[in-house]
């Protein structure tokens, strides 16, 4: 704030220019050592407006000196690490104040998107991660990095990405394989679960057994759309009994495989329309 600085310059005799310079060095930091939470903080409140007092700094100002913390950083570190996600994450370009998602810095976005690509291996070590902080290890979801979007761009990018990595040269691509696979039949969001077993467990074994769950419900997708063709063909009533039999035996199937994502609601949906549209006929 403009009050501190003016009773530190007249304590010490700084000038304005010294002053600012000397709190960009201390707010950069030095390898291995940055300051970013502080950063962060101050970029989030000049957006937010949360300063009741004018500070020295302007938002650029602040957005340069964590772009500096990162450039500096990559330069002694070039393997991705979670020091750097870190450091990307303190920079922010902006805040949408309806939404409140964070905008990165496209620059910065773009240069840690580039070590990425050249050993991602430390990056997908932390990627799927518990979603929350949870006393109850069966309560809780299974959530990734939260910027991939910004990173990578859109969806499909990045699981053409995945796909194209081996377990050889990133030891945890099988869960981030798996876990995409889950997260794209869920919308993009988080998968929750609650009271069917340790979350953290289900992520240490690659969410294996939610895959198998996963495909079985697939399965059933496909099995629904061939009985639909089937009766749509046949269009005799006194098929109906027999469909409205299979269907209802595929609904029991799903919820027994006790999978609570956008999926499972999406072909539920589905079979329940047909047997309405049945009944009604």
């Amino acid at each position: 704030m403009r009050k501190n600085k003016n009773q530190i310059s007249n304590i010490y005799g700084y000038e304005e220019i010294e002053y600012k310079t000397l709190i960009t060095s201390i707010l950069t930091g030095n390898y291995p050592y940055y300051p970013n939470y502080f950063t962060k903080g101050i970029c989030i409140g000049i957006i937010n407006k949360e300063f009741n007092n004018k500070i020295i700094f302007s938002k650029e100002d602040i957005l340069g000196i964590a772009k500096n913390a990162l450039n500096d950083l990559r330069n002694h570190d070039c393997e991705v690490k979670s020091r750097h996600i870190e450091l990307l994450y303190s920079c922010i370009s902006d805040i949408d104040q309806k939404t409140r998602l964070v905008k990165l810095d496209e620059e910065a976005c773009s240069n840690v998107s580039e070590l990425i690509k050249k050993q991602p291996s430390g990056y997908f070590e932390n990627f799927v991660h518990l979603g929350m902080i949870s006393i109850n290890q069966e309560f809780n979801s299974v959530a990734c990095e939260p910027f991939w979007e910004q990173l990578f761009g859109v969806a499909d990018n990045l699981k053409s990405y995945i796909n194209g990595l081996d377990d050889k040269s990133v030891p945890k691509i099988n869960l981030v394989k798996n876990f995409w696979r889950l997260y794209e039949n869920n919308n993009y969001k988080p998968i929750e679960f609650q009271n069917q077993g340790n979350v953290q467990e289900m992520i240490d074994d690659e969410l294996f057994r939610e895959v198998e769950k996963l495909n079985e419900l697939l399965s059933i997708e496909v099995q629904f759309n061939e009985y639909e063709n089937g009766r749509i063909e046949k269009r005799h009533r006194v098929e109906n009994r027999y469909y409205l039999n299979q269907y209802q035996k595929l609904l029991n199937r799903i919820d027994n495989i006790a999978l609570y994502i956008s999926k499972t609601g999406d072909i539920k949906k589905k079979i329940k329309n047909a047997i309405s549209l049945i009944t009604t006929s």
